[in-house]
């Protein structure tokens, strides 16, 4: 029980807890004019009747029982750290491990001493009187997007979902000292979100696209298969000849622009994994060489092992059935013709997460089936 003062007539008065209903209550031990138990307010002298009501004088003595800050103060320091310590052990169990904090180092260096250091990459630029770069662990076809960059050819990358198209093309843009710009594709861009326009002041809105083609650099369309066919056509001038005309001027291609396109199909309308593709005008599809960028498994292994163990996993033989499964799956998606995605996200997410103590069956259903049907599941697995 705790003790209280009333405002309008000064007397003692106490309040409690209800073991019944749990609601605070204020009882009047002193009061003469009513029963023991009776509230106080229904009862004050300095009163005729009752004008508050109870929740009303229960916010008024929580306040009397907090510091002018509005912290709150506990009655039992001890049960309040009991609390804390409880509540902080179980947040504790839930959080990743420290090690789960990967590096990109770190990883490259794990991808190394497990042999992949072969297929790291290096990149020197022959006259240029630059440092080389080491690009790291890259695409069996990375060369040959290379190859074409460096002659400033402007390339079309087809491949599944989770292939490393995009990731490819900014590390491409990185060993040639060539600065990277991007934009995501869709049904509703427009001419000016890709050329820029005249604000209403006069004023030109530069984008992106428009910065590269004038001052150099390569330029990511992502996802262009997902774009407007006739809008795209816009782009013919530009990554064709040698100017194009934005909205406020003529601009003369820099010799150093290079446009890459990334998509999952080779533009020519939805497939039956990729529903939102759509058929892309030949013309377009003309300005491109083309470079088919599927999965690289042996990619994929490297970088799942590294993560794994950059996260603090030990146990192989559970990495090594992870990988399994997921080939698997793949394969199983790809035969019996299930509109599926089983990229090697699929594989590197989950080594992660399996590094980190969660349970195989787990991991699967978050990253690998995500909502599948039972009898599909059974087909794949």
């Amino acid at each position: 029980m705790q003790s209280t003062v009333c405002r309008q007539c000064g007397q003692q008065i106490n309040w409690r807890v209800s073991a019944r209903t749990g609601r605070k209550y204020m009882v009047n031990a002193e009061a003469t004019s009513g029963p023991i138990g009776s509230f106080h307010s229904a009862h004050c002298p300095a009163r005729k009747r009752n004008t508050e009501k109870p929740e009303q004088i229960e916010q008024t003595t929580q306040q009397t029982t907090q510091k002018p800050t509005g912290e709150y103060v506990p009655h039992d320091d001890t049960q309040r750290d009991d609390l804390a310590s409880i509540i902080a052990q179980a947040v504790a169990a839930l959080l990743p491990k420290t090690e789960a904090k990967l590096d990109e180092d770190r990883v490259r260096a794990l991808i190394a001493e497990n042999g992949g250091a072969s297929r790291n990459i290096v990149v020197t630029v022959r006259d240029s009187g630059k440092p080389a770069v080491d690009v790291g662990r890259q695409h069996a076809r990375f060369p040959l997007l290379l190859a074409f960059i460096a002659r400033r050819k402007n390339v079309y990358m087809v491949g599944p979902a989770g292939s490393g198209k995009t990731s490819a093309a900014h590390k491409a843009s990185d060993a040639l000292s060539l600065v990277f710009g991007s934009m995501s594709v869709g049904p509703q861009t427009t001419q000016s979100g890709i050329f820029g326009y005249m604000d209403a002041h006069g004023n030109y809105v530069a984008t992106e696209f428009r910065r590269r083609y004038e001052h150099g650099g390569v330029f990511l369309f992502d996802e262009i298969d997902r774009g407007n066919p006739g809008v795209l056509t816009a782009l013919n001038q530009a990554i064709e000849n040698g100017s194009c005309s934005f909205p406020d001027k003529p601009i003369q291609k820099h010799a150093d622009f290079v446009a890459i396109a990334a998509a999952n199909t080779y533009g020519t309308g939805a497939s039956r994994e990729y529903v939102g593709a759509l058929q892309l005008d030949a013309s377009t599809l003309d300005r491109f060489a083309t470079i088919a960028w599927g999965y690289d498994e042996q990619l994929e292994t490297d970088l799942a092992t590294a993560t794994y163990a950059a996260t603090g996993g030990t146990d192989t033989a559970v990495l090594t059935a992870w990988i399994g499964k997921v080939r698997k799956a793949r394969k199983r998606a790809a035969e019996l013709k299930i509109r599926h995605i089983v990229s090697p996200r699929a594989s590197i997410v989950g080594a992660e997460m399996l590094a980190t103590g969660m349970d195989e069956a787990t991991v699967a259903e978050c990253v690998l089936w995500k909502g599948l049907d039972s009898d599909s599941i059974e087909r794949l697995s």
